[in-house]
Order: structure tokens, then sequence, then C-alpha cells
């Protein structure tokens, strides 16, 4: 009776393999991650199905999973007798692998995990990828440092940073803020420090920022200061004033001078006892006047200007 109850036990275990992983899709290194983190599981002992030969691809295909919404995938992991289904992407961003795994719960159609891990593509990257998953699988958290949505670096590296006010590291450095709008502050000793806001969404993103020297203005205590424009004074607006009345009258002296001109060079073909030769003396007389008063006032406000110009200078 114990050995019959035993043996059907075996059974149910074998014919119900609680956890199966969809082959990994994306980069061609990601059938090399799929093995590795099925050896994994094996290492760890943990219960599963091996390596299933339907791809996600083939998955979406048949049961229409596009979306790969709970439900949906659900299904999938009832074709293949699972009580838990995982699904992921390999993806290189420049230097760095992605990996974004999905892991749902098939009987109550929910999922357990979304997790994105980021690392620098350098030898080893891809083992450490597949023991965080061994782990996750498991109910753990993932290693610190590989878990995130936003990778910053800056040139020189070991920067501070900043994220909405808090510290949190030093670059090269990922981080896992929520998705928004963050504001990042990056600092290096003897650098300028800036300040960015980026917006994090549901893809992995980097960013990189160039901290650049003070100017040498900055460097240098002992650099003169920026002089103060040159003031300007009443006595100043005076002597611009001052010249402007003696171009003027200049101006003005011309003007009446030709007019003496004129008025002289009619007179010299009037017959001395012509009439009209008074009224042309009289116009002569304040021609001349106005050019003899516009000089006197020229040379006065020139004068005056050089006087007020010098007074501002010597203050």
């Amino acid at each position: 009776m114990r050995l019959a109850l035993a043996s059907l036990m075996l059974c149910v275990a074998a014919a119900a393999q609680p956890l199966a992983i969809l082959p990994l899709e994306g980069a061609s290194e990601s059938g090399g991650l799929y093995r590795q983190l099925i050896a994994g599981l094996d290492a760890a002992a943990v219960p599963h199905r091996g390596l299933i030969a339907m791809t996600l691809e083939e998955a979406r295909v048949s049961f229409s999973c596009f979306d790969e919404g709970p439900g949906c995938m659900s299904q999938i992991g009832q074709v293949i007798d699972a009580t838990r289904l995982g699904w992921g992407r390999l993806s290189r961003l420049d230097d760095l692998w992605v990996l974004t795994f999905r892991f749902l719960d098939v009987e109550r159609s929910a999922m357990i995990r979304e997790v994105d891990l980021v690392c620098l593509a350098t030898e080893g990257a891809l083992s450490k990828l597949s023991a965080a998953l061994v782990g996750i699988v498991q109910g753990q958290p993932a290693p610190p440092g590989l878990e995130g949505r936003l990778f910053v670096r800056a040139t020189p590296p070991q920067a501070a940073v900043q994220l909405d006010g808090v510290d949190v590291g030093r670059t090269p450095l990922l981080l896992n803020p929520t998705p928004g709008v963050h504001r990042l502050r990056l600092s290096h000793p003897g650098l300028t420090p800036k300040t960015l806001d980026v917006e994090v969404g549901a893809r992995v993103k980097q960013i990189t920022v160039a901290l650049d020297a003070p100017t040498s203005a900055a460097l240098s205590p002992s650099s003169s200061p920026t002089p103060p424009p040159p003031r300007r004074s009443g006595l100043f607006w005076g002597a611009v004033g001052g010249a402007t009345v003696a171009t003027l009258s200049l101006g003005l002296s011309a003007f009446f001078g030709l007019e003496v001109l004129d008025l002289q060079s009619q007179a010299e073909g009037m017959r001395r006892d012509d009439p009209a030769r008074d009224g042309l003396k009289a116009d002569f007389d304040e021609a001349k006047l106005g050019v003899n008063v516009a000089l006197i006032t020229a040379g006065l406000s020139a004068a005056l200007s050089v006087a007020l110009f010098s007074i501002n200078a010597a203050e």
C-alpha cells in the first residue's frame, strides 16, 4: 500500500512540472543564455519542464498572443502542463545586454514578476544574467545593480549622481525609477555639474553626460573682473548737448553766410539809386548778424562741451 501511494505521488509529480521557460528570443546569444538558465535550474534542483520546443513566436501566432497578455499566455502554460510560465528577450544596446523577462502564474492568469535586467556586455555577463533569472523564478530579488530601466554614464566616469535630489551612487550606474520624468544631477570634483530632465518609459534607456571643466575665468581668482560700463552722469549728457548745439550753430552760420553772398551778388547788379537796394541792405545786415551770432554760439557751445567732457572723465 505504501509503495503504491509513493509510486502514485511520483507519477503525479512527474506529470505536472510546475515551471516552464520558453526559449528566449532576440539576439543570437539568447540560445546560449537559455541553455545556461535550464542548467542553472537543474543545479538548483528547481522542478521544470526542461528545454521547451515551442518558441515564443510560435506561441504568439498559435494562440494569437501578440500582446503577451496574462490570459492568453496562461493558455500556453496549460497546454505544456505548467503552473508557472516564463519568457523573455535578450537584446543588445550598444555595449549593454538588456534582458526583459516575464514570469506568469498560469492558474491565476496573473503576472508574478516583470523585470528588466541590464549589465555591461563583458566576459561572464550572460552567466550573471542566467544566475539572476534562476533566483528570480525562485522568488528572490534581482541582484543589486542588475535591475533597472535607466543606465547612466558620465565622462569622466565615477561622477556622483542625484536622482530627484537623492544621492544614488556613481557612474556607470543602473537606476530603476518609476516611469515618468525625473531630474538627474551629475557632479565630479573640479568639473562643472550638470542637471537634466530624463523621461523614463517602458524600455531601457541609457544616457551619457559629458562633464566639462570650468571656464578659465572661474578657475583664476586673480583674473581681472569685467570693468563696469562707463557712468553716464549729467555732466556727460551736458557735454553731448553742448557738442550738438555747436554743430547746429555751425550749420546755421553756413546757411546765413550763403545768404550774405547771395544778397551781395544781387546788390552789385543794381544802381545806387534803386529803391530795392535799401531792402537788400536790410536783409544783408540781418544775414550777417545771423552769421556772427551762429559763430559765437558755436564757439561757446564747443568750449562748454570740452570742459564738461573733461570734468566727467576726471570723476
